[in-house]
């Protein structure tokens, strides 16, 4: 049995987890538009943002299934996505804790 094979209970707590963090997720830009780009800026920020979510909403499936016909399983694009998740943290840690906004009051 592969690792990356869930059982029910392991499959009911990842996606309990999923919908954990994308709730959250779903309350947390708002904020952090604002802070980093200032709130007159949101509608466009959100604009770009929400358009690269949709097309990752729409390529990622499809690339999903392109990886999965080539390899004959999803472990290499489950693996893609763990290490675009990894890089994607690591970029995150650059940031500072408050946006330039907060950041030029200070000075």
């Amino acid at each position: 049995m592969s690792a990356l094979s869930p059982t029910a209970s392991t499959l009911v707590a990842g996606l309990a987890i999923i919908g954990t963090v994308y709730g959250v997720l779903a309350a947390a830009y708002p904020i952090a538009v604002a802070e980093y780009f200032g709130a007159d800026r949101v509608a466009a920020v959100f604009g770009v943002l929400f358009t690269a979510w949709g097309v990752g909403g729409v390529l990622g499936p499809w690339a999903s299934a392109w990886v999965y016909r080539l390899m004959g399983s999803y472990e290499t694009a489950l693996l893609a996505a763990a290490v675009a998740a990894g890089l994607a943290t690591i970029c995150s840690i650059g940031l500072p804790a408050h946006g330039p906004r907060h950041q030029a009051d200070s000075e």
